[in-house]
C-alpha cells in the first residue's frame, strides 16, 4: 500500500496480530496523549507521517519490512522508509517520533541482527527448499542406502525367481531319508509326506505348498499320501489335553481325536473351515470327554457362539485387533475383518468371517483379561504415581464422543458395570435430585466469553442419544472417571465427578468454568448438607490455559499458578487425553449402547495401562524439567522483584489486595452503571490479560491452528477493552494506546513520569 509517509512495522517477540488487527482499524475515537513517544498500533497496513526533523536520522534508504526479535516485553514500532522517492510531508500526527530514538534503533538493527535472521525464509515453501539444499549426515546415509539397494534390486529379483523351485529339490529336513515334497513357509522346512502329516497335525495354521505342475497351497485338513496325491483328513482343533481321566483318574491317559461337529477357526491369517470339534478318549476306560468353552479358552481359542460352538477366534487375532484399536483410534473393526478376509483369499480360502461372532469374542476376550487384572488387585481408574492422595483432578467434557439415536440398540448391560463409567440410572437420579431444588443453570459469561459447559440443552443434539462424555483425569493423564452426557454438559455431571474426587482425597479440583461451578456447588451444599464438605475439603483450580479467556478477577481468585502446593499442575490434562479419545468417535457413534459402554471402558483401561507403562520415564523427565525450571523461574522472580522495588515478603499482601478487588469485580457484567473507579480497575486487569495472551502466542503457539485459537481469544479481549475505554472516555477519563502498552494509566500517581521512565528503561534493555 503506497501512502505519504513511512510504514510502521512492529518489533515483537514472534507475536502475531489478532484477526481484527489484520484489517484496517477504524478511526481512533479517543483523544491521544501529547506524550512524545512511539505510535502504538498493530495495523501493519497503516502509515504515519514523519516530521521533517526525523528524516536525516534515517537517511534515504529502501528497506524491506521485517520483524525484529528483541528482549523488549512490549511492542516498539520501527520506522522504515518505504522508498527514497516518498515525500516527507509534515502533517498532524497522533504521536511525534524523536529523531535520536530512530537513529538508535536503526543502529541497533544494523549491528545486532544476525545475517541468518535477515535471510530467514518467510514461508513454508521457502523453508522446505532451504532444507532440501542443505547437506546433513542423515541425507548422506540415505543416499548410501539408495545406492546399495539399487545395485542389488534387479539381480536379487531375478535370482529369487530363477531359484524359486529349487526349494522343492532335496531330502526331508526332518528324517533326512526321503525326498521332500511339501514346503512349509512358516517353519521354513522341506518335508516328506509322513513327516508333514505327523508334524502339522497340531500346527494347523502353517502355510504349506506342494509342486504339481504349479504351486498348490494345502489347507489345514489336507495332507499328501505316499503316492503324492492330496487327500482330505479329519483334523481336530488342537487344544490342551486333560491331565487325567475324569472317570478312572488315570494320569496321562487322555488322547485327542476328532468329534462329530465342524468348526471354523479365525486367526491372523483369516478364516479356515474344515476342522472338527475335538474330544478326548481315555486309553484305559475309553471314557470320552467333550471340551467345554473354558477348555477352548485355556488354549487361546475364544468361542463366538454358545452353547453350540461353531466358530472359534484365536487370541492372536483378538489381541492384534485390541492393540490396533488403541494405537489407531477410529479404526473400524469391520475393516480389520476385511483385511483378514483378504489375507485368507491370498491363501486360496474364499471364506468370510462372521462379524457378529468376532465382535462377541472380542468383548469376552477383553473382559476376561480385565477381570484377571482385577483379581490380582490391579487398581483400574487409580494412578500409581498419584498414590492415595492425588494432587488434583481435571474435569472436562467432550462432545465428539456421541452416539446417534438412529443407531440400532438392544437390551444388554455393560460387562464392566460402573467400574469407570457412571451408571445411567444413578446419573439420572442425581441430576433430578439437584434440579428439583436448584433448577437448571443458565448460560453465563466470564470476561468476554460464553461457555458451552453451562448448557444443559442443545438444539444441535436433538438427533443424539448420547451427546458426549464428561471425563475426570489425574495430573499424570490417567482416566479416573467417565460420565455420559444425555442432554448437555450440566453442572450435575461435574458434581458427580466432584463427589468421586472427594472420595479419593484429592487436593485440587480443576474445571474450565470453576468460577461458575464453585458458586453453584456452594448452593448445593447449602440445600443438601451431605454435599457441604465438597466445598470445604477440596480447593478450586482454574485451568491455566482456558483461564486466559476468563475475566481478570476470576484468574486472581482461582488461577492455578497462585495456588500454594499446585506444583506443575496445569489443569489441561483432560485436553491431552481428549486428543486421543476424540479419534475414537467413529467407532462409537453407530454402535449400540451395550457396545458403546464396552468399547469406551476397555479403551480407557488400555490407555491407562499405556500411561502407566511410560510413567517411570515421564516422571524422570518431569523432575529434571522441574529442577531446571525452578532455577530459571527463581531468577526471573528475583529480577522482577528488583525491577519493581519489592521483596518476596510483600507478595502475600499484594495478592490479598488483588483478591479483595477481584471479589468486588468478579462475575459482574459490564454495564453503563459502572463507576469510573470500577471501569479503571477492570481495564487494568483486562489489559494485563491481553499481554498474557500475546506472550502465549510467542511462547506456545507453534502452529497455525494454535495461533488461530489464541487470536480468537485476543479478539474477544480487545472488544471488551475497547468498550471499557469508550465508557471511560464518556466519563472524562482519557486513555490512549500508550497507556495500554505500558500498563501505566492516567489515574496512577505521576502517570506521565512513570510512562516516560518505563519507555526509557525499555530502550536501555533493548540496547
Amino acid at each position: 500500500m503506497e501512502k505519504k509517509g513511512i510504514e510502521v512495522n512492529t518489533i515483537r517477540k514472534r507475536c502475531y496480530a489478532s484477526k481484527d488487527e489484520k484489517h484496517k482499524r477504524k478511526a481512533i475515537r479517543r483523544p491521544n496523549s501529547d506524550a512524545n513517544f512511539l505510535k502504538g498500533t498493530s495495523d501493519q497496513g497503516e502509515t504515519a507521517n514523519l516530521p521533517p526533523s526525523c528524516t536525516p536520522a534515517l537517511g534515504d534508504c529502501d528497506h524491506s519490512s521485517r520483524e525484529l526479535t528483541t528482549d523488549f516485553e512490549y511492542p516498539i514500532r520501527l520506522v522504515q522508509p518505504v522508498s527514497s522517492q516518498v515525500k516527507q510531508i509534515s502533517n498532524v500526527i497522533e504521536h511525534k517520533i524523536e529523531p535520536e530514538l530512530l537513529a538508535v534503533l536503526q543502529e541497533y538493527e544494523d549491528r545486532h541482527i544476525p545475517d541468518k535472521l535477515r535471510t530467514a525464509p518467510t514461508s513454508a515453501t521457502e523453508a522446505a527448499a532451504k532444507y532440501k539444499a542443505e547437506e546433513t549426515d542423515w541425507k548422506e546415509r540415505q543416499r548410501a542406502q539408495d545406492r546399495a539397494f539399487s545395485c542389488v534390486r534387479e539381480s536379487d529379483r531375478n535370482k529369487v525367481v530363477a531359484e524359486a523351485l529349487e526349494i522343492f529339490n532335496g531330502i526331508c529336513n526332518h528324517c533326512r531319508n526321503v525326498k521332500g515334497i511339501v514346503v512349509c513357509h512358516t517353519c521354513h522346512a522341506l518335508l516328506c509326506p509322513a513327516c508333514d502329516s505327523t508334524f502339522h497335525f497340531n500346527h494347523i495354521t502353517h502355510d504349506r505348498v506342494i509342486l504339481q505342475g504349479v504351486k498348490y497351497k494345502l489347507k489345514s485338513n489336507q495332507h499328501v499320501d505316499l503316492l503324492g496325491k492330496v487327500q482330505n483328513r479329519c483334523v481336530p482343533v488342537p487344544i490342551f489335553e486333560p491331565g487325567s481321566c475324569p472317570c478312572c483318574l488315570t494320569v496321562g491317559s487322555m488322547r485327542i481325536q476328532c468329534g462329530p461337529d465342524e468348526i471354523s477357526v479365525v486367526t491372523t491369517k483369516g478364516r479356515e473351515d474344515g476342522f472338527s470339534s475335538p474330544e478326548f478318549e481315555c486309553r484305559i476306560c475309553h471314557f470320552i470327554k467333550k471340551p467345554s468353552s473354558a477348555d477352548y479358552m485355556k488354549s487361546d481359542y475364544w468361542p463366538g457362539t454358545l452353547p453350540n460352538i461353531s466358530s472359534l477366534i484365536h487370541g492372536s487375532a483378538l489381541r492384534e485387533w485390541q492393540f490396533l484399536m488403541f494405537q489407531a483410534p477410529g479404526t473400524s473393526q469391520g475393516k480389520y475383518i476385511t483385511v483378514l478376509d483378504e489375507i485368507a483369499y491370498l491363501n486360496d480360502r474364499d471364506t468370510k468371517i462372521n462379524r457378529t461372532h468376532f465382535n462377541r469374542a472380542s468383548h469376552e476376550f477383553k473382559y476376561f483379561h480385565y477381570k484377571i487384572e482385577k483379581d490380582i488387585l490391579h487398581r483400574h481408574g487409580r494412578c500409581k504415581a498419584c498414590g492415595s492422595c492425588p494432587l488434583g483432578y481435571h474435569c472436562d467434557g467432550n462432545r465428539k464422543l456421541y452416539r446417534l439415536k438412529s443407531a440400532k440398540d438392544r437390551d444388554g448391560e455393560s460387562l464392566y458395570g460402573n467400574d469407570i463409567i457412571e451408571d445411567d440410572k444413578d446419573q439420572l437420579v442425581h441430576t433430578l435430585k439437584l434440579e428439583a431444588k436448584l433448577g437448571k443453570p443458565s448460560v453465563e459469561t466470564c470476561g468476554a466469553s460464553n461457555f458451552q459447559a453451562l448448557r444443559s440443552e442443545n438444539s444441535k443434539a436433538k438427533n443424539l442419544d448420547i451427546t458426549g462424555i464428561v471425563m475426570m483425569t489425574c495430573t499424570h493423564g490417567a482416566t479416573v472417571r467417565i460420565t455420559k452426557m444425555k442432554r448437555g454438559e450440566s453442572f450435575s455431571l461435574t458434581h458427580m465427578m466432584h463427589m468421586k474426587a472427594e472420595q479419593m482425597n484429592v487436593k485440587f479440583f480443576c474445571s474450565d468454568v470453576v468460577c461458575k461451578y464453585s458458586k453453584w456447588a456452594v448452593k448445593v451444599g447449602n440445600r443438601f448438607p451431605e454435599y457441604k464438605s465438597l466445598t470445604v475439603t477440596i480447593k478450586w483450580f482454574l485451568s491455566r490455559f482456558h483461564g486466559l479467556v476468563h475475566g481478570w478477577g476470576c484468574r486472581v481468585l482461582f488461577n492455578g499458578h497462585w495456588n500454594e502446593g499446585a506444583a506443575d499442575f496445569i489443569g489441561e490434562e483432560g485436553e491431552q487425553a481428549f486428543s486421543i479419545y476424540s479419534r475414537f468417535a467413529n467407532s462409537l457413534k453407530h454402535t449400540s449402547s451395550f457396545v458403546y459402554n464396552n468399547n469406551l471402558s476397555s479403551f480407557s483401561f488400555s490407555r491407562n495401562t499405556y500411561v502407566e507403562k511410560g510413567m517411570v520415564d515421564s516422571l524422570c523427565k518431569w523432575l529434571d524439567a522441574a529442577r531446571k525450571n525452578s532455577v530459571h523461574f527463581e531468577t526471573e522472580m528475583n529480577k522482577l522483584l528488583e525491577e519493581k522495588g519489592l521483596t518476596f515478603s510483600q507478595l502475600p499482601g499484594i495478592m490479598e489486595q488483588l483478591k479483595q478487588q477481584a471479589s468486588i469485580m468478579e462475575g459482574r457484567n459490564l454495564s453503563k452503571n459502572w463507576t469510573a473507579g470500577e471501569l479503571e480497575r477492570e481495564l487494568e486487569g483486562e489489559s494485563f490479560m491481553m499481554k498474557v495472551l500475546k506472550s502465549r502466542v510467542a511462547k506456545f503457539s507453534d502452529s497455525s491452528k494454535a495461533r488461530s485459537v489464541e487470536h480468537h481469544k485476543m479478539t474477544q479481549k480487545k472488544a471488551r477493552i475497547d468498550k471499557i475505554i469508550d465508557r471511560l472516555n464518556e466519563k472524562g477519563v482519557i486513555v490512549t494506546q500508550q497507556h495500554l502498552e505500558s500498563g501505566v494509566f492516567p489515574w496512577h500517581a505521576d502517570a506521565r513520569g512513570r510512562l516516560r521512565r518505563a519507555h526509557v528503561n525499555s530502550i536501555n534493555k533493548l540496547l
